[in-house]
């Protein structure tokens, strides 16, 4: 009985070598395409406008969420608009290099219909994030612009 359960440890001992050496140089990867950190709140304003010519803007504050592994950059949105309006939405994208985050953002509850793209460039001391969204506007229906900028809330 004792022979076979060195056996099987021994075993087992081998399959875990044998993984760890066959994705070795996954992990590896992995971690030397971990980019700089931004994980944690966010908070800051935005300006959007809708591309149709129309001269009506919306401002509204916003707050980020963000968890990261990696190069992975997953999270939250909240936004007010200066108009009253709430918005709530998922992001899920990555740190493209040191400075660069792209994002997809949709809309955390199924019966609004909001999504966009957002690109921001986090500066050299890591705590503020400026950038762009576009996506299909918060408070009028059309293509929209939102330019925003964010800081790393010290909490």
């Amino acid at each position: 009985m004792d022979q076979l359960l060195q056996a099987i440890i021994t075993g087992l001992f081998g399959i875990l070598a044998a993984l760890i050496t066959a994705y070795r140089s996954d992990l590896i990867f992995m971690l030397h395409r971990r980019k700089r950190n931004i994980k944690g709140k966010w908070i800051g304003q935005a300006s959007e406008k809708l591309l149709d010519d129309s001269s009506r803007e919306l401002t509204y504050s916003a707050a980020f969420e963000f968890h990261q592994f990696g190069s992975r950059v997953t999270g939250n949105i909240h936004s007010t608009g200066n108009n009253g309006e709430h918005y709530q939405a998922q992001v899920k994208g990555q740190m493209e290099d040191e400075h660069f985050v792209t994002l997809v953002a949709r809309s955390s509850s199924p019966q609004d219909f909001n999504f966009g793209v957002v690109l921001l460039e986090l500066d050299a001391k890591g705590k503020h994030l400026n950038g762009y969204a576009l996506g299909n506007g918060l408070s009028a229906h059309g293509i929209a612009l939102a330019k925003m900028s964010l800081s790393k809330d010290p909490n």
